[in-house]
């Protein structure tokens, strides 16, 4: 059985990384580029706001340690991506 607000808590924690992944690059990028990554992290925050408000979900689903195990895996996939690279 799936449980709602546990799978909101790991989408939330996902547009978390996408934004944290999107900050990184939005200067790598040229000026058309760089507005539609702005305005993906404007939408992606609003979702995140209304998904909070309308769930009054207040991290007691683990959100942030999802984020954390999402990154440290993301951060684990870059580090051999790097890695192969050379």
């Amino acid at each position: 059985m799936i449980n709602k607000e546990v799978e909101i808590s790991i989408l939330l924690a996902l547009v978390l990384c996408v934004d944290e992944q999107i900050y990184i690059l939005k200067d790598q990028h040229k000026l058309n580029v760089k507005n539609k990554f702005n305005k993906l992290l404007k939408v992606s925050k609003k979702y995140e706001n209304e998904v909070r408000k309308s769930m009054e979900l207040s991290g007691e689903y683990g959100i942030e340690a999802v984020y954390d195990a999402l990154m440290d895996s993301i951060s684990e996939a870059k580090d051999k991506a790097y890695a192969n690279e050379n």
